[in-house]
């Protein structure tokens, strides 16, 4: 076993206050609170693959980002999401719960950042309700929720919100390292239709305006190409400013 590290300071290292006891392996050690300084403050170029601590098999040398100051090495509970993937639809008026366990319950609180990431916007497609979730001490599990938000309007693909982990401590991240929560499009294609069943115009009346409408929102541009039918010949006894309407996202008319 090695005892390694580069602080000087005389900050409390928080050790058990039970003192020399029996933690495991070979020989009786003296523990680490879970808050203390010198976890993870050493040096990992000082361990070799497969080294232990003090206790020996059983017990790694480097449990957490880095090793910890002294013989002792505080065995990190792993954590780790419960799904790797989830879905619910928009409209359900149903939440998704997000949860994590730990490989190992400990004797102080655990709280794990947790990150944001896919299509969806929070706010505008979601809310949550935190962005981190705290696992009591003695317990293994915590858990947040996700909420969609129907936004009553067509999507033309389901949005996604990625949880991962951020920056953990006192744990090291297992598998799976993320939570993929997918929101269906729930809100029916919209239809398209004229405004107008019949119009008139004379021949030297000017201009004729064609309005066409959406039954509802949609975040993408729609395009409706036109026809046209009839005994009057195009070029001849009328002109079109376009063969197509554009009816931009959000839009719920356009005309020609």
């Amino acid at each position: 076993a090695s005892v390694f590290g580069s602080s000087s300071s005389n900050a409390d290292p928080l050790l058990d206050p039970a003192g020399l006891k029996d933690n495991g392996g070979l020989t009786q050690t003296i523990g680490l609170q879970t808050t203390s300084p010198a976890i993870d403050k050493g040096d990992n170029s000082f361990t070799t693959n497969g080294e232990t601590d003090q206790r020996g098999p059983g017990f790694p040398r480097v449990s957490g980002l880095n090793v910890d100051i002294g013989a002792f090495e505080l065995q990190q509970p792993v954590v780790n999401f419960v799904n790797a993937t989830q879905t619910e639809a928009e409209n359900s008026g149903k939440s998704l719960t997000v949860s994590v366990t730990l490989s190992a319950a400990t004797t102080a609180d655990i709280t794990v950042p947790i990150t944001l990431g896919g299509t969806a916007v929070e706010g505008t497609d979601y809310t949550v309700s935190a962005t981190s979730i705290t696992v009591l001490a003695g317990q293994t599990s915590g858990s947040l929720t996700l909420t969609p938000i129907d936004d009553n309007k067509f999507s033309t693909s389901d949005k996604t919100v990625v949880f991962a982990f951020g920056k953990l401590t006192n744990a090291s991240a297992g598998t799976p390292a993320t939570d993929t929560a997918t929101i269906t499009e729930s809100d029916p294609k919209p239809t398209v239709s004229f405004a107008s069943a019949t119009q008139s115009v004379n021949e030297n009346g000017g201009a004729l305006t064609v309005t066409v409408t959406l039954t509802g929102a949609t975040d993408a541009t729609a395009t409706v190409p036109i026809t046209f039918g009839g005994t009057a010949v195009q070029g001849t006894d009328y002109t079109a400013s376009a063969s197509s309407v554009t009816i931009p996202a959000g839009v719920s008319s356009a005309t020609f």
